[in-house]
């Protein structure tokens, strides 16, 4: 869990692919960890990272980026925290840009960011 920090700051300031790297790291860790270790996750400011890079051209990072973002709010909902979770959500652009996503040319990105805004941020 220490590597987190590291990653996350890679994320926000680290080179195209060393971003992509730390991406598939983070939503690996939402996917496999448990909920203890989601939201430290999240309490270690893993959105605005996350949310900052939804706007790359990759779409399977975009599509790897949204199932983090799944996944963290998935486990925020068993804490009951979905909505200071879609609130920070908000705060940090993200819900304009998962919206915006939903105009995405792939499908698995569009089918991904309406789940998300259907299910958490309506």
């Amino acid at each position: 869990m220490q590597l987190i920090p590291h990653l996350l700051q890679i994320m926000a300031r680290g080179e195209y692919k060393a971003q992509k790297e730390a991406v598939w790291a983070i939503t690996n860790l939402t996917a496999g960890g448990n909920v203890d270790q989601i939201i430290y996750i999240l309490e270690a400011n893993a959105l605005k990272p996350l949310c900052d890079l939804l706007v790359v051209k990759d779409a399977k990072i975009v599509q790897v980026l949204l199932d983090g973002l799944l996944n963290i709010l998935n486990a925020a909902s068993k804490r009951r925290l979905v909505d200071q979770v879609c609130l920070m959500i908000e705060e940090c652009e993200g819900l304009d840009k998962i919206e915006a996503l939903q105009q995405h040319s792939n499908q698995d990105v569009y089918k991904l960011s309406l789940t998300i805004i259907d299910k958490f941020l309506l």
